[in-house]
């Protein structure tokens, strides 16, 4: 599709630009529609188209048979709203959605008539805004609608639930010009491509960005396609992992790597000068990718290399795009530019995906300013798919494994795979029930609460999975961080009673832990060496030493090697030398000295002695006198 006023800038920023490619301004002015395939088509065979008057006040969807290359209806969807330069349609089973302005048409297809109107209000949708890409979410019953702006910051993807027209934001990421939109297929991932901003890639249910890449960097086209897509004006799904960007030139990507986190990597890049600047790709039903452009078209293989000799590349398809009906016929329509090799405004040409060959010409002219094509994911139309056979179709099934006959919801879910707590996990697989809304859940569907209430990276006991953080191990201080063991102990400070026990603790509190303290139970304030030991420590201590001159002089020597290490001062030193000096620290006690004898005391021993001794003879000279005395009475 196209932005008008962007191009006009594109024109103006460069007269050589201008005069080489021989652009006309009035041409830049005028009017474009759009085409798009119709998924879930009831005809394999159709192709839908808004169209409109430059300028007029009719806008129409027009039904084009490209098996017979006829028009089969052409639908007034308003004669009020003039029909805007972008837009889309969608084909949802047997309705058809219209974006035009800000409003969406909903047409029914089996009777070709307007149903309703859906006004998307201001706020998401103002006059200098057009809706543009459309895409089905199945599962919600929404549509999603993204914008094109002109110098327009934080443009939001706009859901529209169907069931009563509600319009509301998805998501207001910061991109500037936003240009496409394509939903990933399989996936809930929606992609945005902007005029200068690179490709963003939002979550459908949240809304919240996922990555952003392909940056445009100073307005400047990348050489190699590696860092940014500019000009972005069209992005389509090969399949599920291949992504196509239309700017100036057109870039590959493999975005695979998002699911683990990684950004896409760039499988090929072409630059405008080898396939003239387009605003719009395809995809056709064998893989090729086709390129309108202005002065040439390129079609390309899968790797990117041009496929000559299609009689394609000849054609100037001037703001000209492709869509692609199930049959293998592809659409192809240009702008009004007939001088420089258009086919002509208003005419639409078929061409037979295989070879390329001309199916058919439609000419809309007569009615019809010209039509423009834009082409959308154009693999065929399939039947509708229920592998589980319980009812709902795969595409809004979302739970597409329920065991055969149990009963199912609206969503294909029985009751054993209902997810009670909303956490993205079913009830069957869900390892942590209960899960707070809002909150992160791993694959098990526990979240970080579940599993580690207090946060430390440690699971706690009974934990049955890591949450999106990955706790290891066992916690063994709920409530508290195990991570936090001041002494080293292994036992975390939340439950530890003594903080200084372990061998990174300081019993002692000297700044010296206990793992390489030597001397554990330092006095209070006392220096220390590195080994947390003081002076008194290294001299064994005025209790334990039993000689006072060693004392002192192994007080004087440490106290020494303490001044030398700036441990003490000078004057420390002194008073440390001095007072070890006047203590009694080695000296004996007073009381345990043997007393010494004065002459005195001498004498008097003598003395005693003496007196003894003439005491002891006196005795005897008695004894001996009463025997003699009674010897002689016995003689007599």
């Amino acid at each position: 599709m196209i932005n008008l006023k962007m191009l006009m800038d594109k024109i103006l920023l460069s007269t050589a630009y201008m005069k080489r490619h021989n652009l006309l301004i009035n041409a830049a002015l005028a009017f474009l529609c759009s085409f798009v395939i119709l998924p879930n088509v009831a005809s394999a065979d159709l192709i839908a188209a808004k169209a409109g008057e430059y300028r007029g006040a009719a806008t129409n969807l027009v039904i084009i048979d490209t098996a017979t290359a006829a028009v089969v209806a052409d639908i007034e969807l308003s004669t009020t709203a003039p029909p805007a330069f972008y837009g889309s349609q969608l084909w949802v089973n047997d309705t058809i959605y219209v974006s035009n302005k800000c409003d969406i048409y909903e047409v029914d297809a089996t009777t070709y008539s307007l149903t309703r109107t859906i006004v998307v209000p201001d706020g998401l949708c103002k006059a200098n805004r057009d809706l543009d890409d459309l895409a089905f979410d199945a599962s919600t019953n929404r549509l999603l609608v993204s914008h094109r702006t002109i110098g327009q910051v934080g443009t939001p993807l706009v859901a529209i639930d169907l069931a009563t027209g509600a319009a509301s934001a998805l998501a207001f990421p910061p991109w500037i010009n936003p240009t496409a939109m394509a939903v990933r297929p399989g996936t809930r991932q929606a992609f945005v491509v902007t005029w200068r901003d690179g490709i963003w890639v939002v979550d459908i249910d949240t809304g919240l960005t996922i990555e952003h890449f392909g940056h445009g960097v100073g307005g400047q086209t990348s050489t190699n396609g590696t860092d940014q897509i500019h000009g972005g004006t069209d992005l389509e799904f090969a399949d599920a992992n291949t992504l196509i960007a239309q700017g100036y030139g057109v870039v590959k990507f493999d975005v695979s790597p998002i699911d683990s986190g990684l950004p896409p990597e760039t499988l090929w890049f072409s630059t405008d000068g080898d396939g003239g600047w387009g605003y719009d790709t395809m995809v056709t039903s064998d893989g090729k990718i086709f390129q309108p452009g202005w002065m040439r078209s390129r079609v390309r293989n899968s790797d990117g290399t041009i496929l000559t000799g299609t009689g394609l590349e000849s054609v100037n398809y001037y703001y000209g795009s492709a869509a692609q009906a199930p049959d293998g016929v592809f659409a192809v329509s240009s702008g009004d530019l007939a001088h420089s090799g258009s086919i002509g405004r208003g005419v639409v040409r078929l061409y037979n995906d295989a070879d390329f060959t001309l199916q058919g010409t439609i000419d809309l002219s007569a009615s019809y300013d010209f039509i423009l094509l834009r082409g959308t994911p154009s693999n065929p139309a399939v039947a509708v798919a229920d592998a589980d056979g319980d009812g709902i179709a795969d595409e809004a099934d979302l739970c597409p494994d329920t065991a055969a006959g149990d009963a199912v919801d609206a969503n294909g879910c029985s009751d054993a795979q209902l997810d009670t707590d909303s956490d993205g996990v079913i009830n069957n697989a869900d390892m942590c029930p209960g899960t707070v809304a809002g909150d992160a859940v791993d694959t098990n569907g526990c979240s970080d609460p579940q599993v580690d209430a207090d946060g430390d990276g440690f699971c706690d006991v009974g934990g049955s999975s890591g949450g999106p953080s990955n706790c290891t191990g066992v916690d063994i201080c709920m409530g508290f961080d195990d991570n936090e063991d001041v002494d080293g102990d292994g036992i975390p400070n939340g439950c530890d009673d003594d903080d200084n026990d372990g061998p990174l603790g300081d019993t002692d509190a000297d700044g010296v832990n206990n793992q390489t303290d030597q001397c554990v139970g330092t006095t209070d304030g006392a220096a220390i060496d590195a080994a947390g030991c003081s002076i008194d420590d290294i001299c064994g201590g005025c209790d334990a030493s039993n000689n006072h001159g060693l004392y002192v002089s192994c007080i004087a020597h440490t106290s020494k090697q303490f001044e030398k290490a700036d441990l003490i001062s000078r004057i420390e030193r002194q008073q440390i030398k001095r007072a070890a000096a006047k203590s009694d620290c080695g000296k004996k006690s007073k009381k345990s000295k043997k007393p010494k004898k004065s002459k005195k005391s001498k004498k008097s021993e003598k003395s005693e002695k003496s007196e003894k001794s003439e005491k002891s003879k006196k005795s005897e000279k008695s004894k001996k006198s009463k025997k003699s005395k009674k010897s002689k009475k016995s003689k007599k």
